[in-house]
């Protein structure tokens, strides 16, 4: 049977720079439209306050329910946000050892989801890797 031979490595990094900055730059897009998300959710809100204020329960309301999309989608936006800046910054942290012959790369990474328990706890992703 024919044998695949190993893959090539990339001794100058160029791969990994690539990839570290490319998920920066998701990290900072994500972050930029979370914020401008965040700032529109804010002006209803506030929108809201003054015209619960001012006794216009109804209106209120509809700009009270507006607000939430742009509220939830800002801290989903944030959390992309974080996620690929801690990816971003591993790509250029990691060295990847020397490897000899007789010894394969293994690159493992696992990603699983954690409930909390009791009050106010919420959920979570646990990653572990292995490269």
């Amino acid at each position: 049977p024919a044998t695949l031979p190993p893959p090539a490595r990339d001794p100058s990094g160029h791969a990994r720079r690539v990839a570290a900055w490319s998920a920066g730059g998701v990290a900072v897009a994500a972050l930029g439209v979370g914020v401008a998300f965040n700032l529109e959710a804010r002006s209803k809100m506030n929108s809201c306050a003054s015209q619960w204020n001012a006794t216009m329960m109804g209106s209120a309301l509809d700009l009270c329910d507006q607000a939430k999309p742009f509220a939830y989608g800002s801290y989903a936006l944030f959390g992309v946000a974080g996620a690929a800046a801690a990816v971003s910054a591993l790509f250029f942290l990691w060295q990847p050892s020397a490897q000899t012959a007789e010894e394969p790369a293994v690159t493992e990474v696992s990603l699983l989801p954690a409930l909390g328990s009791g009050a106010g706890a919420g959920a979570s992703l646990v990653a572990s890797g292995r490269f």
